[in-house]
């Protein structure tokens, strides 16, 4: 029988070395499911009980006989958001998509007439829950976003016309034009 020689034997023991730490490896990184999944997981189901508390709240401010009641179901929707640093790490709302967030708040909106849950303190409830579940005013300013796109290309095509024709004075025009495209959008922030 041949004995190997001590180059086989430094291969021999490099590649049993390669397999051990190759399988030590492996055993050490699989430990059970990945961090990333609980993670994820963890932040779905917060991001259902989020939805599940702003479509109780909104029932409970459709059904509100008082100021008081309403003021209580305006403050359970506004809770379900992160206020600071602290709550952006144990809240998650990636979950709680846009259009839920509008279908609550057009909810809301559909009161705004009802004297009778409607107060200072509930006028700057609802002002803080539009300024978390609608920051661009998009509900009241649904009607003009249907028509901002045709009124853009009217407003588009009166500038060229005026490029082309007047030269001398498109930029006064560009810039009232551009104003008065914008006017809706700066009325609504600057009122509310």
């Amino acid at each position: 029988a041949s004995h190997p020689t001590p180059a086989t034997r430094r291969s021999m023991s490099r590649r049993r070395a390669l397999v051990l730490a190759a399988l030590v490896a492996c055993g050490s990184a699989y430990r059970g499911v990945p961090q990333w999944t609980r993670r994820r997981s963890t932040r779905l189901a917060m991001a259902a009980d989020a939805v599940e508390a702003i479509k109780a709240g909104v029932d409970a401010f459709s059904a509100a006989k008082t100021s008081l009641d309403a003021g209580a179901a305006l403050q359970s929707i506004y809770d379900v958001f992160p206020h600071n640093d602290m709550d952006l790490d144990t809240t998650s709302l990636d979950g709680v998509t846009s259009e839920t967030k509008l279908e609550a708040f057009r909810e809301i909106a559909k009161r705004r007439e009802d004297p009778a849950i409607w107060t200072p303190e509930t006028i700057d409830a609802y002002k803080a829950i539009r300024s978390e579940l609608d920051p661009l005013r998009t509900v009241d300013l649904a009607g003009y976003l249907r028509f901002a796109p045709f009124i853009g290309g009217l407003y588009y095509l009166a500038a060229l016309a005026v490029q082309t024709f007047l030269p001398q004075i498109f930029p006064a025009v560009y810039v009232f034009l551009a104003f008065l495209f914008a006017a809706p959008f700066l009325f609504t922030f600057l009122i509310s």
